[in-house]
């Protein structure tokens, strides 16, 4: 099953991820750490009762950087859930600007809900192929 993502709070629907991901880990983007930091720490504590026990970036390649921020759940249940709650479009982007995100630098994009189990399931236990 694909990840579920969240383009705005009016919109939630199943989409096959794209390719190209520029993450956290091998990003060429030195300033970044800082905030994604901050902002999983946040972002696990704000949905820590949804079930949020992870959280990644995809960024672009192209000043303004395009973030998306994945979320990850223990369960596929719970991924339903969380992604179809109507303000989580909203809650993130304002969890990213409380941690200083510059709009200059960087542009939340949304944000997509994937489950570890469904990580496990089909992408054999390696979030690097789920989130390509």
């Amino acid at each position: 099953m694909p990840a579920i993502t969240v383009k705005d709070d009016r919109e939630c629907s199943r989409a096959l991820v794209g390719r190209g991901r520029l993450g956290r880990r091998m990003a060429k983007h030195p300033e970044m750490d800082p905030w994604t930091e901050a902002a999983t720490e946040r972002l696990r504590a704000r949905f820590a009762d949804d079930g949020v026990v992870r959280a990644e970036y995809v960024v672009g390649f192209v000043k303004p950087y395009g973030v998306s921020v994945w979320l990850g759940t223990e369960t596929d249940a719970q991924r339903d859930k969380l992604a179809a709650f109507p303000g989580l479009h909203a809650s993130v982007a304002d969890v990213l600007a409380e941690v200083g995100m510059t709009e200059s630098e960087y542009v939340y994009r949304g944000v997509v809900v994937q489950s570890e189990e469904t990580v496990q399931r089909d992408y054999e236990g390696s979030w690097f192929y789920a989130l390509r």
